[in-house]
């Protein structure tokens, strides 16, 4: 069983995505208002990448600001659902994306190319002090985000954490779609699931 859906019961769970491609927190909150109304057993929440993975250093969410609206997120979350668990996941380590494909030519030509995150994969074989300093900040404003969550999580009633399991996952190669060399694959995806699922399982006190 590769997915939470999966895990849960499969074709037996109704799920409700309000994921969108690119998205950052703050979106997140308007389309959690536009889903009130809406009954729930369960509400997984996993953003925040999008928000350090930007197209410019200048553009990436300060970790107070992200910290902030993820709270509110949650908060707007709880109103609406009043009594479904919510699990918050950590971020994953986007590092290990960066390490595991630039010593490939052809993964750093379609990088290079790709408007995507270019906050971690701009000039992604290069080794030069600024471009180091750059990741290592990216990397700083993840971890940032992940104290957030946890902090943010813990005034809310009825939110887990994953404790940090989802940002402790090693990737490689194969855990990265082979199309863009920047999303997960479908191994990729299960084993977020997989270190996800232990929260889920105490959100539902099992």
């Amino acid at each position: 069983m590769s997915s939470i859906r999966e895990r849960l019961g499969g074709d037996s769970i109704a799920p409700l995505s309000l994921a969108r491609p690119g998205a950052v927190v703050a979106d997140r909150i308007t389309a959690v208002e536009k889903a009130q109304g809406e009954s729930a057993d369960l509400v997984l929440v996993a953003v925040g990448t999008n928000d350090v993975c930007t197209s410019s250093m200048d553009k990436i969410t300060p970790v107070d600001e992200f910290g902030q609206t993820y709270s509110e997120l949650l908060a707007t979350i709880r109103a609406g659902v009043p009594d479904a668990p919510i699990v918050a996941v950590s971020l994953p380590d986007i590092s290990q994306l960066w390490e595991a494909g630039r010593s490939d030519p052809k993964i750093v030509g379609l990088w290079n190319q790709s408007p995507s995150c270019r906050t971690l994969l701009g000039d992604a074989d290069s080794d030069a002090a600024a471009d180091e300093e750059r990741r290592a900040s990216v990397m700083q404003t993840l971890a940032g985000y992940n104290a957030s969550i946890i902090e943010a999580c813990a005034a809310v009633t009825e939110c887990t954490t994953d404790d940090g399991a989802v940002n402790q996952i090693t990737f490689s190669l194969d855990d990265i779609s082979s199309a863009d060399h920047f999303h997960p694959s479908a191994s990729g995806q299960a084993k977020v699931a997989a270190a996800a699922w232990p929260a889920v399982q105490k959100a539902l006190g099992g």
